[in-house]
């Protein structure tokens, strides 16, 4: 009887959880429709004025503006909540080992997304207009230019998380610093096979990707010899 109420407490609590999360994120989408226009002018301005090509494109991109800002200004919100839940089944020391984890993780998916915003999609998208030519002019959709943000900016929210999983793999004992070193050639063609197939087909949304991954995976090796030699190999 006991471990029934608890389980319907756990359930209740992540409940309540998953609809503070749906919340901070629709109340973020529906402050960011207001900024949805400054932000397609801002991402137009590697590629010049954008066009549509259906009456309902913009509306269909407007919205799409504002759940993805509306995502991001509410990762904080989700991330705690996340941590909040997880928290109740940990010890203290746990809890503050899973505190910093939230907090290198929030700021890792930060960094990537001001990376690809700032760096990465600005250098290809001055790569691929470059090849623009007399008898070839681009005409780029308020869709496409809406998508291709959206995924390079998730990629690399997403791929900046390496550096703290390899820490964790490190601490747990399933990998450690001499086994990354030593199977450093397959992971340079594990990552050029996942930028090919995460990134656009095309050669320099993949380097965009895999460089940055590979530096990542050089840092998480570094990170993991602190880790690995003080835990040595044990989980927390």
């Amino acid at each position: 009887m006991d471990e029934r109420a608890g389980l319907i407490s756990h359930l209740e609590e992540m409940r309540k959880r998953i609809i503070v999360c749906l919340a901070a994120v629709v109340l973020a989408s529906v402050v960011s429709y207001s900024f949805a226009g400054s932000v397609l002018q801002l991402l137009s301005a590697h590629t010049g004025r954008l066009v549509f090509t259906a009456p309902y494109d913009m509306f269909t991109v407007y919205i799409k503006i504002s759940l993805l800002m509306g995502a991001l200004l509410s990762s904080p919100v989700i991330f705690y909540n996340l941590w909040k839940f997880i928290s109740l089944a940990l010890t203290e020391r746990e809890k503050k080992y899973l505190f910093l984890f939230w907090i290198f993780s929030l700021a890792s998916f930060i960094a990537g997304v001001c990376f690809a915003f700032f760096i990465a999609i600005p250098s290809a998208l001055k790569f691929f207009m470059s090849f623009e030519a007399d008898y070839a002019a681009p005409m780029i959709t308020v869709n496409s230019i809406t998508s291709f943000y959206a995924v390079m900016l998730l990629l690399f929210g997403f791929a900046f998380e390496l550096p703290l999983a390899i820490v964790i793999l490190a601490k747990m004992g399933i990998v450690s610093p001499s086994m990354l070193s030593a199977k450093r050639k397959y992971a340079i063609v594990g990552i050029a096979i996942i930028a090919a197939i995460l990134t656009p087909p095309d050669i320099a949304s993949q380097i965009m990707l895999g460089v940055p991954l590979f530096v990542l995976y050089e840092i998480g090796i570094l990170a993991a010899r602190l880790f690995y030699k003080r835990g040595r190999g044990n989980y927390l």
